[in-house]
């Protein structure tokens, strides 16, 4: 079709096409592949862009929100932000990704400055857009739904100020992206590729309205993240200042799919999970008041590395210094890196474990005698004793709970009566299953000795056969050498009668006689052929069976190897289910090296993992040698914080396997889940505070939060009533659902 002048004029950008459609023009985004079949480049379609019209030029698609927008509203002046003090925040987009690469679309945004008000009153509906009718739906992945959840979304922005402030200090082009994210990936514990569905169901589609959260955004998101590590670590170490007096430590092992990352090594954690993994350590931060702390520093390393060689690079990266004290679990301590410790001027507050050489060398016997002991406290209600070794810059504690002890020991006897019944099981099992396995030796070898002798018997009748044909043919050789004696006799005889001119008749009866000589010769010589046939037969007969027996014979030494084997077995079971039995009536414990079992001695010291009066014990290295013993296990205790937010990072948020592809989108990758925890632990604490651990565990609770549905009626919010437990449950913790001041927006009166 011929085109008019405006298209003619119109300066066409590139990687994209005019198409002609019911009398008007519109412009569409376009892209080449290579076609492998014929050789060229294909040219294919993708979204529109606008309709060009000969008075307004091109006019954008609603739905359109790529490059080309951006650069057109550039050139417009913009708006002054309003006064109101509904109006949305302004957001900066994400920068353009200029590493080799950046292979997806950039981030389309344009930051808004239309009061919160005016932002909700131009919802999209499935109207058709005029350059199209009936033809073209909106896009599902950026249409503003007009009911959305606001419960837990009010909530966590609600909480989660300081955390907006830092992020605009240190992220100030994308931080809202970010924020978003981690607001979602918290509530709904979500994949990345479901972020921009729960977002477009939620208040944030309004509050953020030109933000994409698609997977090529997300992707270059977690890539720019990941390549700021320094960055990441200033907003960790602010957001922790002031509240780093005591600081816990503790590696996560965390299981990775991926098999470009330089870091996924094998490693062994206390799941006893040997796999491709990473090592995220982890510093813990609190006052040291009681109340919960705060996880303030991570850092990733190799999965093979342990927590103790760790331990150095985290503490001088994390800038601890001499006002913090160090608080770390039985894995980041060992001999040389308390050394290393001290030389950085933190203190530090350290468990040995049971059994170590430090605390199996003290050998007075009032180490861990309750009586003896000169300290005594109370903890949580239990009588703790204790007693301090001091050395020459630190010194060592051990504390003993007398309840701990017992706990412990009578959880020995059970799982040792529980093990030995059960080793009893699998010994009479075992005894059973090699009892029926003899029999059934017995039974093969009597069998294979049964076709021994059938064997030996019919080699023995294939040898008498051999030999009979053999006398025969020797005989029948005999007989052959005579019958051609006598034909030669007979051939003599008429020559000699041919030549002496004998009678007629007389040569006659010799022809005759030479005759019945030669078929004599020829009888017998095809006899014995006869006869040397069957002895090749019988001979091949023998051999066979000669072989027959000898495999028998093999077969049923092998057998009586077998049975020789299964006896001895059944022997050493029987062996192994006496001494259980013993075990089970004499109460001593058992222990079983792998090919033997062996019993305790009631007197023996070295009795499982630390011997028997490390029961009920913990023993503590510190080098604080003014803080007092009490105050020391205490300190220590806070320990329980760390362990669950790990249960809430695993278990909660769904965070313990990565499926990164390199090693900036798993920094980027942790740094969100650090955020996202953080939140999560926040709620724990209200709850902990509420008193309400019983009741509501923080997924229940943001459960109950996303059942609130804000909806937009004639241009304004409306928030339909609270059930009654609803409304209960925020009484409990403080928090007003009607409240979206935090947001921007305003309920509808």
């Amino acid at each position: 079709m011929e085109r008019p002048d405006f298209i003619l004029n119109f300066n066409k950008p590139i990687n994209t096409e005019i198409k002609h459609i019911n009398g008007s023009w519109y412009l569409y985004e376009r892209t080449n592949k290579w076609d492998k079949t014929n050789k060229r480049n294909k040219k294919i379609s993708g979204k529109i862009i606008g309709k060009i019209t000969a008075k307004e030029g091109l006019v954008f698609s609603p739905h359109y929100y790529g490059p080309l927008r951006d650069q057109k509203d550039q050139k417009v002046p913009k708006e002054q932000p309003s006064s109101d003090s509904t109006a949305a925040p302004e957001v900066p987009s994400l920068p353009l990704d200029t590493s080799d690469n950046a292979d997806e679309a950039q981030l389309p945004y344009v930051p808004s400055t239309e009061p919160a008000e005016k932002m909700v009153q131009g919802a999209p509906t499935l109207i058709p857009p005029p350059f199209a009718p009936g033809q073209t739906l909106p896009d599902e992945n950026h249409l503003l739904s007009d009911t959305v959840e606001v419960g837990a979304i009010n909530y966590l922005a609600t909480r989660s100020e300081t955390m907006r402030v830092l992020l605009q200090k240190y992220f100030p082009d994308y931080w809202v992206y970010i924020y978003c994210t981690v607001l979602l990936r918290t509530v709904y514990h979500c994949p990345f590729r479901d972020l921009q569905r729960h977002f477009i169901h939620s208040v944030l589609c309004y509050v953020y309205d030109k933000i994409d959260l698609m997977r090529p955004a997300l992707g270059q998101l977690l890539r720019i993240l990941g390549s700021q590590r320094e960055t990441i670590r200033a907003y960790m170490l602010d957001a922790a200042h002031g509240k780093k007096q005591y600081v816990i430590v503790d590696g996560h092992r965390m299981l990775t799919s991926s098999k470009s990352m330089p870091l996924a090594e094998l490693g062994y954690d206390s799941k006893h999970r040997y796999h491709p993994q990473l090592n995220v350590m982890y510093l813990f931060s609190t006052n040291g008041d009681g109340t919960f702390g705060t996880p303030s520093y991570y850092r990733q390393f190799a999965g093979s590395t342990i927590d103790s060689v760790a331990l150095k690079d985290l503490i001088n990266e994390a800038r601890i210094g001499e006002d913090v004290i160090l608080i770390g679990d039985k894995g980041t301590g060992s001999g040389e890196r308390f050394e290393q410790i001290a030389a950085t001027g933190a203190k530090y507050i350290m468990p040995i474990k049971r059994g170590s050489t430090e605390v199996k060398a003290l050998k007075e016997p009032q180490v861990f005698d309750p009586e003896t002991m000169p300290g005594r406290f109370s903890y949580s209600k239990r009588s703790i004793s204790y007693i301090e070794i001091i050395k020459s810059d630190y010194r060592l504690i051990i504390f003993l709970d007398m309840a701990l002890k017992t706990s412990e020991n009578n959880t020995i006897t059970l799982n040792g009566e529980k093990k030995v019944t059960s080793k009893e099981g699998t010994a009479s099992a075992a005894v059973e299953k090699l009892t029926n396995g003899v029999a059934k030796y017995e039974k093969t070898v009597q069998k294979k000795s049964d076709a021994l002798q059938r064997a030996q018997e019919s080699l023995e009748r294939a040898m008498k056969q051999t030999k009979d044909a053999q006398e025969k043919v020797s005989d029948e050789e005999q007989t052959l050498t005579k019958v051609m004696e006598s034909a030669q006799k007979a051939a003599d005889e008429l020559d000699r009668r041919v030549a002496y001119g004998a009678t007629s008749k007389r040569i006659e009866q010799a022809r005759n006689s030479d005759a019945y000589q030669k078929r004599r010769v020829e009888n017998h010589t095809s006899d014995l052929l006869s006869y040397k046939t069957k002895l090749q037969e019988k001979q091949l007969l023998e051999e066979e069976a000669r072989k027959n027996l000898e495999k028998i014979a093999n077969e049923l030494s092998e057998q009586k190897g077998n049975l020789d084997n299964e006896n001895a077995a059944l022997g050493s079971v029987y062996k192994r289910l006496n001494m259980l039995r013993i075990a089970a009536d004499t109460g001593l414990p058992v222990y079983d090296d792998g090919d033997d079992l062996a019993l305790y001695a009631p007197d023996q010291d070295d009795f499982f993992d630390g011997g028997r009066r490390e029961l009920g014990t913990l023993t503590i290295r510190t080098n604080m040698m003014d803080t007092p013993a009490p105050q020391i296990y205490r300190l220590y205790k806070l320990r329980q914080g760390i362990e669950q937010f790990f249960k809430t990072y695993d278990n909660t948020l769904c965070q313990d396997a990565s499926y990164m592809e390199n090693q900036f989108s798993e920094e980027g990758w942790l740094f969100l889940n650090h955020l996202s925890a953080t939140l999560a632990y926040d709620t724990m604490e209200q709850i902990f505070e509420a008193g309400q651990t019983k009741e509501i565990s923080v997924r229940s609770w943001y459960s109950t939060l996303t059942t609130l549905q804000l909806s937009l009626v004639d241009g304004k919010w409306s928030l339909p009533s609270l059930k009654q437990d609803v409304r209960d449950r925020c009484e409990l913790l403080g928090f007003n659902p009607t409240d979206l001041s935090v947001l921007g927006l305003e309920l509808k009166s």
